[in-house]
């Protein structure tokens, strides 16, 4: 559909292009499963973390320590003004090429993690 996500259609073909056909009733368990934002629609990051599995206690710690480095204030939480004063935009392609301006760029880092409520502030449960 060009949205860079899957429908269910669409995760049905692309898993029959592979050879591997499921009935509709797994078609549906499986889509469910991963459109954890339950937008009806699959998007990569979703359909990473849905093949990644478990994350293990170590890689979890790693992930749990840049989580508290970039929550600056200490609030529990990662926001653009966090950010603002721990990661420089200025490395990400679209900034370089001007395409986005550094406050931009901040944003789309951050859109990254803010998976769950899309509120501009990510929670430890969206980081992980």
């Amino acid at each position: 559909s060009g949205d860079k996500c899957l429908n269910r259609y669409e995760l049905k073909n692309g898993l029959k292009d592979y050879g591997v056909e499921f009935s509709e009733e797994e078609i549906n368990d499986m889509f469910d499963y991963l459109d954890k934002d339950q937008s009806g629609k699959v998007s990569f990051d979703e359909f990473l973390v849905g093949l990644r599995g478990p994350i293990s206690k170590r890689r979890k710690d790693l992930i749990l320590s840049a989580f508290r480095k970039l929550d600056r204030n200490k609030d529990g939480f990662v926001t653009i003004e966090d950010l603002e004063m721990t990661y420089d935009p200025s490395h990400i392609p679209e900034v370089k090429s001007g395409k986005l301006t550094k406050a931009e760029g901040l944003r789309e880092f951050l859109s990254q993690f803010d998976t769950i409520d899309k509120d501009g502030i990510v929670t430890q449960e969206e980081f992980v």
